[in-house]
């Protein structure tokens, strides 16, 4: 089903969690449907080709809509000279004879006029424009977070800027909290400050810009592409195609919690039973020694039996 695990442990974690955090690119929204735009002087072809080679090194899931949007096949990562990568910022690097900054108006000191997500573009300290980006969220997003948001507060961080807060609140309700302008740093503050409320913390990111976030928090799932080449240090991971299916795989934490107290209670009346005969001398030394690893097998073969009746009742109903 696309949901990958850790550890069996992460299932009792899981269980646990009574808070949500979202990331909001390339997690409530998906990468291969963004629609990138420039504003900005006219780039020449050294420009363009010094854009797209500086993007090839980024690890920001804009990157690759920008790549796709450029439509540069010269376009070299080795290109790149001296690159650095502030994480959920920005990007600087030489190519030939200039040197480029691409990120958030903030990395660059810029005040951001931009209506939507941004990515600004300096050369040699000259602002040459910006590409702004216009994130589709999921098919799923709406449905999934109202099952949530019903159970969980939910809270949604974001490295963008504010300009898309309405629509997101129109999905996640009003007592959502949302923030924005949020670098890996802030959003490491805000878990570590839910946790100090002795919130149990799910973090649900895209990978790098998260990583910190989805260490810190009690569960942390990264969310991934089929063609991903990067994977975080995270408790989990979910292909985006199963992200319509995440309440269901929290809610079967919770089913998976009950079916190990029913093995309880099976395997305690399991013995007790026997304990009695045992007791009244009705059963032989032999007869209880193949009766007690029978009790095992019974219990190893309810839970698995259970388990999975769960598991397709549930994930079936999603289908």
């Amino acid at each position: 089903n696309g949901f990958y695990l850790k550890n069996s442990e992460v299932l009792n974690r899981l269980h646990n969690i009574n808070h949500l955090v979202f990331d909001k690119t390339g997690t409530l929204t998906r990468q291969d449907t963004i629609t990138v735009n420039w504003t900005g002087d006219d780039l020449s072809f050294s420009e363009k080709l010094a854009i797209a080679s500086i993007a090839k090194n980024a690890q920001h899931p804009l990157a690759k809509p920008l790549l796709n949007f450029m439509e540069m096949d010269a376009a070299e990562a080795s290109l790149a000279l001296d690159f650095t990568e502030a994480s959920g910022e920005g990007v600087s690097a030489k190519t030939t004879e200039h040197f480029y900054r691409l990120g958030k108006a903030s990395f660059l000191g810029l005040q951001d006029n931009a209506k939507t997500t941004a990515v600004y573009v300096e050369k040699d300290g000259e602002t040459l424009g910006y590409f702004s980006f216009f994130q589709k969220t999921r098919e799923e997003t709406a449905e999934v977070l109202g099952s949530l948001s019903s159970k969980y507060p939910i809270s949604l961080l974001s490295g963008d800027n504010d300009a898309e807060k309405r629509r997101f609140e129109e999905i996640l309700g009003q007592k959502a909290k949302l923030m924005f302008n949020q670098s890996p740093h802030q959003k490491l503050q805000y878990l570590k400050q839910l946790q100090l409320q002795n919130k149990k913390v799910l973090m649900i990111g895209d990978g790098l810009n998260d990583a910190g976030a989805l260490q810190q928090s009690e569960v942390g799932i990264s969310l991934c592409e089929k063609n991903i080449n990067f994977f975080p240090a995270s408790d989990a991971l979910l292909l985006a195609e199963s992200f319509g299916k995440l309440d269901k795989f929290v809610k079967l934490s919770h089913l998976n919690k009950r079916v190990i107290k029913q093995a309880f209670a099976l395997s305690f009346t399991y013995n007790i039973a026997g304990l009695t005969f045992a007791v009244a001398g009705i059963l032989s030394p032999l007869v209880c020694a193949i009766l007690m690893p029978v009790s095992s097998i019974t219990v190893v073969i309810f839970t698995t039996v259970a388990n999975r009746r769960w598991c397709q009742q549930l994930l079936s109903a999603n289908a």
